[in-house]
């Protein structure tokens, strides 16, 4: 199943990253790795050193609300392609 879902990732622009029973997810790191935009889809998520203020985490990942998770899919699709550097 795991080897499943990376290929499935590989040929992902976006990989949903749902909240977890931590404070983070090993979901981040997989997208990562497998070259898609990781959409964090929680209101409590904690990104690797966010509190350096780093300004690549803001070009790098998405976030989405939980609340406004019914937005989602237009949100992305409206993303024009040559926007997404991977």
């Amino acid at each position: 199943a795991f080897l499943a879902t990376m290929a499935a990732m590989r040929n992902s622009t976006f990989c949903l990253i749902p909240r977890g029973m931590t404070a983070s997810s090993r979901r981040l790191y997989e997208s990562l790795a497998s070259g898609c935009v990781p959409v964090v889809v929680s209101d409590h998520f904690a990104l690797p050193l966010e509190s350096s203020q780093s300004p690549l985490w803001k070009a790098a990942v998405l976030r989405q609300p939980e609340a406004e998770i019914r937005e989602l899919p237009a949100r992305l699709r409206a993303i024009a392609p040559e926007a997404v550097k991977l």
